[in-house]
């Protein structure tokens, strides 16, 4: 009886075959288990580059968006601090003349509306007494500027950004979380995602007015629209909580408000997210590439960070079609 090196009774499968014949079946099996071994193992090795490499693409994306949003960060500072030393500004603040300040104010709202017609991703560009009261206001809606009429103007002493901005020493930026805009006490309809930039005025320890800039939240949502090739964008703050997701076809306003990245994954996914950059899988087989959005903002004491997440089954599927094109 013949036997393969692999144990099989050659005899019963091929009882025709001369004994050579089988003899070489047999050493060709024999050959072929160290390749097949090898091959496993080469197969193995460059599964796992491949979800490495995929893994380390996902952390370059988001820390690429995250760079774009601090960008942002500087550009909306700057351009505040450009008006806090306006001469317009200036004169109105130090205008006690009701004749005169009225002229002084209507100064100011012109070179609001030139400035907020120029950047075009500033909902409202305010200017907020000591009391919380708007004194200027000029919001931007539908492609054009406009300055909100004096009769109109509100007190916004209640809103939190107003009390935590005039809490502040001059000079000393706030910037809020994102939620919706309120107007007359009410969120307003359609809701706007908003995120508001404060920067403090007054010449001793503490604010006596305010510059508020409204940003409206998709002007950040467009700098992760990169992100949809890579997978679903998030944005976290430092708790892990959910201020927005894409929702697969473009980035949006989270639905998920009030929920927590801890309503999905393990408390260790989670620490590592909100301390750390790079990328991670998850036990529940979800790829996470992440970065802390910082720059100006940790001075604000804003912590926020971005994460791009992909189920690994695609990620995977993703790097090995890229491997075949290269």
């Amino acid at each position: 009886m013949h036997q393969s090196a692999l144990g099989v009774n050659l005899d019963k499968i091929f009882p025709k075959l001369s004994i050579r014949t089988k003899l070489l079946i047999s050493f060709v099996g024999l050959a072929l288990v160290p390749t097949l071994l090898v091959g496993g193992w080469a197969a193995s090795r460059v599964a796992a580059d491949l979800r490495a490499r995929a893994l380390a693409g996902l952390a370059g994306a988001a820390a690429d968006r995250a760079r774009s949003i601090e960008a942002l960060d500087v550009s909306v500072e700057d351009d505040l601090r450009y008006l806090m030393v306006h001469a317009a500004l200036r004169q109105l603040r130090q205008e006690s003349r009701r004749t005169e300040r009225e002229a002084a104010r209507k100064a100011l709202e012109s070179v609001f509306l030139s400035f907020s017609q120029g950047r075009r991703a500033y909902y409202q560009l305010r200017y907020i007494d000591g009391t919380g009261r708007e004194v200027v206001r000029v919001d931007y809606r539908d492609g054009r500027a406009f300055p909100v009429s004096e009769h109109e103007l509100q007190d916004k002493s209640d809103r939190y950004y107003v009390r935590e901005g005039l809490r502040r020493e001059p000079g000393e930026m706030y910037v809020s979380p994102m939620d919706l805009n309120v107007e007359h006490g009410q969120i307003e309809v359609p809701p706007r995602p908003m995120i508001r930039y404060v920067l403090p005025l007054g010449e001793g320890p503490r604010a006596d007015s305010l510059l508020v800039v409204n940003l409206f939240a998709e002007h950040l949502f467009e700098l992760l629209e990169p992100l949809r090739s890579a997978g679903r964008a998030i944005l976290l703050d430092d708790a892990g909580t959910y201020l927005a997701a894409s929702d697969g076809l473009h980035a949006s306003f989270s639905v998920l408000s009030g929920r927590t990245l801890g309503d999905d994954e393990p408390p260790a996914v989670v620490r590592r997210l909100v301390s750390d950059a790079g990328s991670l899988l998850s036990s529940n087989g979800t790829a996470y590439g992440f970065s802390p959005i910082g720059g100006r903002a940790e001075a604000w004491g804003r912590h926020w960070v971005l994460a791009v997440v992909v189920p690994e089954t695609e990620l995977v599927g993703a790097a090995r079609r890229a491997a075949w094109v290269i």
